[in-house]
């Protein structure tokens, strides 16, 4: 049995954006370090991290994204690879943004992390805040909010924030760090906003 399904992604230039501004403040300074995207898809976030001088590689299920990735960044690393078949102990930083969400038992990837990262490493992933302003305006026109965009296929799993606390609070990391992202409407509203509302939660986690 899968342990998830990956759907096609197609992100706008202003969500990439404002995901490559969080990725550079959350990734390690240390440009020796050896990285590993996870559900990297066609290989935007990889390269954006290869750009700016990072050794970093990217593995996803899914053989056509791989397939256009190398097309598109012949000189980065792609691997068509199960992340439950990835040797996490090999690596120094571990990148999951926009895979989290379609894996069906997130606490098993996790505990698996938690058992082979090495000391000082760093686990960075981002997933869908299941009630954002977004979702929730969904909702009230009756339409599933986890329904993709542009297919047919769903999100397999939701979490808001205090799953995701409860998730990981029990989990051998010794810094731990929950913060948010806006990339919708309401990002552009000028008055205090809960985080409940964001768009996507983001974990940074050092071993």
């Amino acid at each position: 049995m899968d342990n998830f399904r990956r759907t096609p992604q197609k992100n706008g230039d202003e969500e990439m954006k404002d995901i490559h501004k969080k990725l550079l403040e959350l990734i390690p300074k240390d440009k020796e370090l050896r990285i590993i995207d996870i559900g990297c898809g066609k290989g935007f976030n990889t390269n954006l991290l290869h750009e700016k001088g990072f050794n970093i590689e990217g593995i996803d299920i899914n053989s056509n994204s791989i397939k256009i990735a190398k097309e598109n960044y012949p000189d980065i690393s792609f691997k068509v690879k199960d992340v439950f078949k990835v040797d996490f102990s090999e690596y120094d930083v571990v990148l999951a943004f926009g895979l989290f969400e379609y894996v069906s038992n997130l606490k098993i990837l996790l505990n698996k992390l938690e058992k082979e990262m090495k000391q000082d490493s760093v686990l960075i992933f981002s997933i869908p805040n299941v009630c954002s302003f977004t979702k929730r305006l969904r909702c009230l026109f009756g339409i599933n909010p986890n329904r993709q965009k542009t297919t047919e296929e769903y999100s397999t799993s939701t979490y808001t924030f205090k799953d995701i606390e409860e998730m990981i609070k029990p989990l051998n990391f010794k810094q731990k760090e929950i913060t948010s992202m806006y990339y919708d409407g309401i990002k552009n509203i000028t008055f205090p906003t809960n985080k409940n509302l964001s768009s996507k939660i983001i974990v940074r986690m050092v071993k």
